[in-house]
């Protein structure tokens, strides 16, 4: 037989796709669905049998690195997949849907953090998030279900700007550090652990890294209750947002690490309340025997992890003769595990220059390294002060813990805790910790408070310490409390990630370190 030569005949990929997107095929295993991706490259999902796929697009300002994930009424959630630019999918098998009366109930949110970082539906409640707030279909066997997000909670409509950046800009001058020590402008990573944030250590220790940040702090918390008449260090992790295991926290001090940031570890003993008041000397020997293993513990944790800084808070409720030996034990025996710098943080105690515990009462201070304190005070009374008044507000709260470095010669690092609210600089004598609304209530609660949602005012706030900062060379550091593993732009909680106060901090980083970020 003669050979039949076809030539010119070629199909090109575009003709082949069409086909193949037009055309259902069954499997033994169930139906396939063609999905074409925007930037040319294609994938076959499979659609289990008696199940359903869903395609979401989300908005524009949808940060990248989010993930999108599907919440379903029995609050099971799933990964999607991201088929395209800002387009996600996933198949789902009927026994994971659980349809219930021929309907399947929904709801789409970022980064699998539930409710608080849901897509926006009115009612902005989770009082029924899983029954009868969210989306609703009806079930169809091998049916694709396509949803588009108009916004994320805590997100501006895409129509909206989403404002990040301030007019805001550093002084020139930044007076070398005593000793010749690098500046440690660093954040506090939010310390109520959940365990979507272990997907976000690696990217979150990136964005640090392009910032311009030189530290991250983790202050990992475990409870101190009492048993049998005795206090305890235990971890309450089924109550309490807890690390569930050590090398879950030693998994994010080393993502901070492989970035070449240092890393700060500040061990806390918190969300329990113990009376310490009339107590014999069995229950403080136990008391101090308690918080010695566990300050060890993360020793060794710290030694073993590079960490550069380890400090813990000490409290004043000791009050006996021996009060300095029992605490310099303390002190010593993390020493024994841990190499690395150690210091004791404390508190400011009021918009006077004041701290607690104060100088005279840490008798042990030449055995540490340095000194943490924690600000949340107001620096103005005023609704509409001066840059320059918010500067020497927040230089007179520096200076009330210079008392440690007048006395010691250790150099002090300085934390803060202000809201991106309105009038921020007030401090908590405006605000507190438990009514300023966070990313787990509705949006509109604010509302019904004396709160603005504002975030130029902590930018002004951050730039005043870095400025009072600027010119007292024994602060090595500074950093804010409460950084988030993402983005939330229009909440009122206290990190400064992705806003105003944090372009601020990223124009400091520059001036400091010379650097173009």
């Amino acid at each position: 037989m003669p050979k039949i030569i076809i030539k010119n005949f070629i199909f090109t990929k575009k003709i082949i796709l069409i086909l193949l997107a037009i055309f259902l095929v069954f499997s033994a295993s169930g139906a396939l669905t063609y999905l074409f991706l925007s930037n040319g490259k294609d994938i076959i999902r499979e659609v289990p049998p008696k199940g359903m796929t869903f395609e979401v697009t989300v908005p524009r300002n949808t940060p990248e690195g989010d993930t999108v994930h599907i919440y379903l009424h029995n609050q099971n959630h799933y990964k999607m997949d991201k088929v395209g630019d800002y387009k996600y999918s996933i198949s789902l098998s009927e026994d994971k849907l659980q349809p219930t009366e021929g309907k399947v109930k929904y709801r789409y949110s970022r980064n699998g953090y539930d409710f608080r970082t849901a897509e926006y539906l009115e009612p902005d409640t989770d009082d029924y998030f899983w029954t009868e707030k969210g989306r609703s279909t009806v079930y169809k066997q091998a049916f694709t279900q396509r949803d588009v997000v108009k916004r994320w909670r805590w997100f501006p409509e895409d129509s909206t700007p989403n404002v990040r950046t301030t007019t805001l800009e550093p002084q020139d001058d930044f007076l070398k550090r005593v000793g010749g020590q690098e500046f440690m402008s660093g954040q506090i990573i939010e310390d109520l652990y959940n365990e979507v944030f272990r997907d976000f250590f690696d990217s979150t220790a990136k964005h640090m890294k392009n910032i311009g940040y030189k530290l991250a702090e983790i202050d990992p918390p475990q409870q101190l209750v009492e048993e049998n008449g005795l206090p305890r260090v235990r971890n309450l992790i089924d109550k309490n947002p807890n690390y569930p295991d050590d090398m879950t926290l030693k998994e994010e001090i080393l993502a901070y690490k492989k970035q070449g940031l240092k890393v700060m570890l500040a061990p806390q003993l918190c969300c329990e309340t113990l009376n310490t008041k009339n107590r014999n000397k069995k229950w403080w020997d136990a008391y101090f025997a308690e918080v010695t293993k566990f300050l060890a513990h993360y020793a060794k944790i710290a030694e073993s992890t590079g960490v550069d800084y380890f400090h813990y808070a000490v409290g004043v409720d000791y009050q006996e003769k021996d009060y300095t030996q029992r605490w310099s034990s303390v002190f010593k025996e993390v020493r024994k595990y841990y190499k690395g710098r150690v210091g004791e943080m404390v508190w400011n105690l009021g918009s006077e220059p004041a701290i607690i515990p104060d100088a005279k009462y840490i008798s042990w201070g030449n055995e540490l390294d340095y000194f943490y304190v924690a600000i949340d005070h107001p620096i103005s009374s005023k609704d509409s002060p001066t840059d320059d008044e918010l500067k020497q507000g927040a230089a007179k709260m520096l200076d009330g813990v210079k008392q440690l470095y007048n006395r010691y010669k250790k150099p002090v690092f300085v934390r803060t805790t202000y809201f991106n609210v309105k009038n921020t600089w007030k401090g908590n004598s405006f605000y507190s910790i438990s009514s300023v609304p966070w990313i787990s209530e509705p949006e509109n609660k604010i509302k019904a408070t004396k709160y603005e949602w504002n975030t130029e005012d902590l930018a002004r706030v951050v730039n005043a310490y870095f400025e009072a900062i600027s010119e007292k060379p024994w602060i090595f550091g500074y950093a804010q409390f409460g950084y988030t593993h993402w983005e939330n732009p229009l909440a009122t909680e206290i990190s400064v990630r992705g806003k105003p106060a944090e372009d601020i901090w990223r124009k400091w980083n520059n001036t400091i370190f010379k650097t173009k970020l």
